[in-house]
């Protein structure tokens, strides 16, 4: 493989490795903020649906 080949092979590696770490902080916060606060968003949605009518 030639050195350019191989650099544009690890920077893609990179990127998407870079893309699952984010997606996985993503999700594991929402999950953290979905476990610890469910009173927060029933309330909320109460909330929105209470503006709707």
């Amino acid at each position: 493989m030639s050195e350019q080949g191989a650099d544009a092979a690890g920077m893609e590696l990179y990127k998407g490795f870079k893309f699952f770490l984010k997606t996985i902080a993503i999700f594991g916060g929402l999950a953290l903020l979905f476990w610890q606060k469910p009173d927060f968003f029933e309330a909320l949605a109460e909330f929105i649906l209470a503006l709707k009518q």
